[in-house]
Order: C-alpha cells, then sequence, then structure tokens
C-alpha cells in the first residue's frame, strides 16, 4: 500500500458526530488542565502570538502534559492532544461534516501507526 492510497482511506473514515464532539471535549478539559500548570502557562505565552500550526503544536504540548488526555493502550497513543488542536487549527470555513471526518482520519492514521511500530513495546 501506498502512503497516497493510505491517505485516501483515511478520507472515507467513518465516524460518529457524537463520539468526535466526546474526543474534543476531552481533549479540551485536558487543555484546561494543563494550562492550570506553570509549564503550561509558559507554553501558553510562548505560543500565543504564533500561527496556526505553533498554536496546535502549541496546545498538543499543554493537553499532553495534564497527563489527562485520552490513551489507546494498544498503540501507546493519546491521539486527543495531537488531532484536536490540529482540526481546530485548521478547520476554520470546513463544514461540521469534514471537520469531523478530519478528526476521525487522525485518531485512525495514530492508532493504527502506534499499533504498526508496536505500541509500548517501542518505548524500550
Amino acid at each position: 500500500m501506498t502512503l497516497r492510497s493510505w491517505a485516501e482511506r483515511l478520507t472515507q473514515t467513518p465516524f460518529a458526530a457524537d463520539v468526535v464532539d466526546l474526543h474534543v471535549k476531552d481533549t479540551l478539559v485536558a487543555l484546561l488542565a494543563g494550562l492550570k500548570t506553570k509549564e503550561g502557562q509558559a507554553l501558553s505565552r510562548l505560543y500565543s502570538r504564533a500561527g496556526p500550526a505553533e498554536m496546535a503544536a502549541g496546545s498538543a504540548s499543554i493537553a499532553r502534559l495534564s497527563e489527562c488526555d485520552d490513551i489507546h493502550l494498544a498503540s501507546c497513543v493519546t491521539p486527543g492532544s495531537v488531532v484536536i488542536p490540529t482540526a481546530l487549527a485548521f478547520g476554520a470555513g470546513h463544514s461540521d461534516d469534514e471537520f469531523h471526518r478530519a478528526i476521525a482520519a487522525g485518531y485512525t492514521a495514530g492508532l493504527q501507526m502506534g499499533i504498526a511500530i508496536g505500541g509500548a513495546k517501542a518505548l524500550a
């Protein structure tokens, strides 16, 4: 399978809007928890004047440092901390359906890659 065919398959990832909305809310709570820390506040200041890509990276870092973001144990991936900030940073002007599908595709890509490299076994 080529990267292109894999990416094309990802655009067809099925999703349930209510599940995607739950992932968004879960990640926003992790982000808010991270903002309560000194590290999160420092990252917020650092990325406050950045562009969308940097804002997504900063938000991902803050959500992840909260240690309350979602984890998929088999892949050892916390997809929400990366996928949700990225979708929010670049989702303007897109339909709800496109937004939800992008999040579903991001989750699928992250989890598949985490499993492919061995999940928690890859940490060693």
